[in-house]
């Protein structure tokens, strides 16, 4: 029997990022299911990004456990005011995801791991550093029969 708890995942995590926006709008103004081709688009953004696997097989069951990252992007920040809507865009997320324990249907995630990290992007000729937050979700698991 094929399985669609890579999909499923992936469209449950984009699914909270609708729901995100849809709430906040001010705050994000696009997201994607993948990482975009380009940022010539309003940030801050977000989208799904890598969905890291592993798995255990035991008699006659397969646990498998995915570690998803879902990521925000935002315009080079560049004074205390722009850093603090930032942290408050990461602690509206945090928030909200917290909602989501169940990203897709029969799985739980128990907990998360947010890391700061910066996009270089090249425009013209000049190299400028987007903020990244990227939430990891630990632990996000489903068992499954196994013949």
């Amino acid at each position: 029997m094929a399985t669609t708890f890579r999909a499923d995942t992936r469209a449950g995590l984009y699914t909270a990022l609708v729901a995100f926006r849809t709430a906040q709008p001010s705050r994000l103004s696009e997201v994607y299911r993948v990482r975009p081709a380009h940022y010539n688009v309003p940030m801050p953004l977000a989208w799904v990004d890598l969905l890291s696997e592993s798995a255990s097989h035991t008699s006659g069951t397969r646990e498998r456990v995915l570690s998803p990252s879902v990521v925000f992007m935002g315009e080079p920040i560049e004074n205390d005011e722009q850093v603090t809507a930032w942290d408050a865009l990461v602690d509206l997320a945090a928030d909200h995801f917290t909602d989501y324990a169940h990203i897709s249907a029969n799985t739980i995630w128990d907990r998360w791991v947010i890391t700061d990290e910066t996009e270089e992007v090249e425009s013209a000729g000049q190299v400028r550093l987007f903020p990244i937050v990227r939430f990891t979700f630990q632990n996000v698991s489903i068992r499954e029969g196994r013949s």
